[in-house]
Protein backbone atom coordinates (compact mmCIF):
# COMPACT_ATOMS: atom_id res chain seq x y z
CA UNK A 1 0.00 0.00 0.00
CA UNK A 2 3.09 2.18 0.42
CA UNK A 3 3.82 1.71 -2.69
CA UNK A 4 0.53 3.69 -4.06
CA UNK A 5 1.50 6.69 -2.45
CA UNK A 6 4.89 6.53 -3.50
CA UNK A 7 6.06 4.83 -6.37
CA UNK A 8 9.75 5.63 -6.33
CA UNK A 9 9.98 4.61 -2.93
CA UNK A 10 13.71 1.87 -2.77
CA UNK A 11 11.96 -1.93 -1.70
CA UNK A 12 13.93 -1.96 1.17
CA UNK A 13 12.59 1.28 3.01
CA UNK A 14 9.99 0.26 4.25
CA UNK A 15 11.04 -2.94 5.61
CA UNK A 16 13.77 -2.06 7.12
CA UNK A 17 13.45 1.76 8.40
CA UNK A 18 9.89 2.48 8.11
CA UNK A 19 7.73 -0.35 9.70
CA UNK A 20 10.29 -1.01 12.20
CA UNK A 21 10.30 2.83 13.59
CA UNK A 22 6.50 2.56 13.66
CA UNK A 23 7.07 -0.76 16.02
CA UNK A 24 8.92 1.38 18.55
CA UNK A 25 6.59 3.66 18.52
CA UNK A 26 3.67 1.39 18.99
CA UNK A 27 5.49 -0.02 21.90
CA UNK A 28 6.14 3.50 23.63
CA UNK A 29 2.51 4.40 22.94
CA UNK A 30 1.30 1.27 24.68
CA UNK A 31 3.42 2.13 27.39
CA UNK A 32 2.45 5.46 27.84
CA UNK A 33 -1.19 5.10 27.22
CA UNK A 34 -1.47 2.01 29.69
CA UNK A 35 -2.54 -0.46 26.50
CA UNK A 36 -2.21 -4.09 26.89
CA UNK A 37 0.90 -4.96 25.17
CA UNK A 38 -0.71 -7.53 23.30
CA UNK A 39 -2.63 -5.00 21.42
CA UNK A 40 0.14 -3.03 20.44
CA UNK A 41 1.77 -6.97 19.13
CA UNK A 42 -1.56 -7.50 17.00
CA UNK A 43 -1.31 -4.02 15.66
CA UNK A 44 2.88 -4.33 14.65
CA UNK A 45 1.70 -8.08 13.35
CA UNK A 46 -0.18 -6.23 10.59
CA UNK A 47 2.90 -3.86 9.88
CA UNK A 48 3.74 -5.97 7.13
CA UNK A 49 0.70 -5.17 4.88
CA UNK A 50 1.89 -1.45 4.10
CA UNK A 51 4.14 -2.90 1.79
CA UNK A 52 2.84 -6.75 0.68
CA UNK A 53 -0.28 -5.57 0.38
CA UNK A 54 -0.10 -3.89 -3.38
CA UNK A 55 -2.79 -6.72 -4.00
CA UNK A 56 -4.28 -9.93 -3.23
CA UNK A 57 -1.78 -12.15 -5.59
CA UNK A 58 1.02 -10.41 -4.06
CA UNK A 59 -0.33 -10.67 -0.51
CA UNK A 60 -0.86 -14.47 -1.11
CA UNK A 61 2.39 -15.06 -2.26
CA UNK A 62 4.25 -13.25 0.61
CA UNK A 63 2.05 -14.80 3.26
CA UNK A 64 5.27 -16.12 4.52
CA UNK A 65 6.97 -12.73 4.84
CA UNK A 66 3.67 -11.51 6.20
CA UNK A 67 3.94 -13.57 9.03
CA UNK A 68 8.04 -12.99 9.46
CA UNK A 69 8.19 -10.24 9.41
CA UNK A 70 5.09 -9.15 11.39
CA UNK A 71 6.55 -11.52 14.23
CA UNK A 72 9.83 -9.54 14.29
CA UNK A 73 7.80 -6.70 14.59
CA UNK A 74 6.17 -7.66 17.59
CA UNK A 75 9.43 -8.53 19.16
CA UNK A 76 10.39 -5.06 18.51
CA UNK A 77 7.17 -3.43 20.40
CA UNK A 78 7.56 -5.88 22.94
CA UNK A 79 11.15 -5.18 23.97
CA UNK A 80 10.64 -1.75 23.43
CA UNK A 81 7.24 -1.90 25.85
CA UNK A 82 9.20 -3.56 28.49
CA UNK A 83 11.89 -0.75 28.22
CA UNK A 84 10.18 1.95 28.23
CA UNK A 85 9.48 3.66 32.31
CA UNK A 86 6.06 3.75 33.10
CA UNK A 87 5.84 7.27 33.85
CA UNK A 88 7.30 9.91 32.54
CA UNK A 89 8.49 13.34 34.32
CA UNK A 90 7.44 16.36 32.29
Amino acid sequence: MLYWLFERMNVLLPAFVICPLLAVLIGVFCRLLHVNILVGAAIALLLPLLFLANDLSALAANIDAWVMYGAIYGIVAFAVYKVCPKKVKF
